[in-house]
């Protein structure tokens, strides 16, 4: 295949295919093989760093605190700086015989937290009292419990059946007051 017709004074190098029946088809034409090239490479340089930097970004760091105790953790506290230590963490299977230690572990954390805390696990919940109602707040309460019990045997035109006064209480409505 013969390069195409040139399209503005530059040479494509792709053939123009039916140009006259889709205008819009020079448009897509228009940029020379060069640029394409030379437009790979740094796409290629750019998703290569996308895909490579995201798995080293997590620096972690040992330090010691006063009592001597080894922390590990992606921040070091302040005034540890000093003496904290970058280490490389790898990830990799683990064994069972360490997924079981983890778990011996925790459950000696967890039994160490109750122990700590008697008295604070011993202490009933601090509940705060119930405020009390206005008088127009019970009002509207035994009213809608009213209205409630009777909605089951309200019929049409606003009537209700018989049976409701004999298992319902009537409660009049509150006051223009509490409206």
């Amino acid at each position: 295949m013969t390069p195409g017709p040139s399209i503005e004074g530059t040479n494509t190098g792709l053939p123009v295919f039916a140009s006259h029946l889709k205008p819009w088809a020079l448009q897509v034409h228009s940029v020379p093989i060069e640029k394409i090239y030379a437009m790979k490479t740094p796409f290629g340089l750019l998703l290569l760093t996308a895909i490579w930097f995201p798995c080293h970004a997590i620096d972690v760091y040992k330090w010691a605190d006063a009592k001597g105790q080894v922390h590990y953790g992606d921040a070091v506290p302040e005034g540890k700086a000093s003496s904290a230590k970058g280490i490389s963490v790898k990830s990799g299977p683990v064994s069972e015989a360490d997924r079981k230690a983890a778990t011996e572990r925790l459950a000696k954390y967890r039994e160490d937290l109750v122990r700590a805390s008697p008295e604070a696990a011993a202490a009933p919940a601090a509940t705060t009292p119930k405020p009390r109602k206005t008088p127009c707040e019970e009002a509207w309460d035994a009213y809608n419990e009213s209205y409630a019990c009777f909605d089951p045997y309200r019929m049409g035109k606003g009537t209700i059946r018989l049976e409701a006064f004999q298992g319902c209480k009537e409660v009049n409505r509150p006051p223009e007051a509490c409206r």
